[in-house]
């Protein structure tokens, strides 16, 4: 279990890299959107997965890395 205020840290960290630099995480396979990425966060067991449009980071799904498949995107 992650420890108390590890979901923000995380999730805060990662989104202020991905802003920085968007094309650092790894393209979605077979996705509807050919500008769909995600980004492990490991200590916490999740994937996030977004997209940049313009000049903004959109996050399109924050999915438990141990569910099957991942979310369509």
């Amino acid at each position: 279990m992650a420890a108390p205020g590890a979901v923000a840290a995380d999730l805060k960290e990662a989104l202020d890299l991905l802003a920085e630099f968007p094309g650092i995480g790894t393209k979605v396979e077979n996705s509807r959107d050919p500008e769909a990425r995600f980004w492990p966060l490991r200590r916490l067991g999740y994937d996030l997965y977004y997209r940049q449009k313009g000049t903004t980071l959109e996050v399109v799904a924050f999915w438990g890395s141990n569910r099957q498949g991942g979310p369509k995107v």
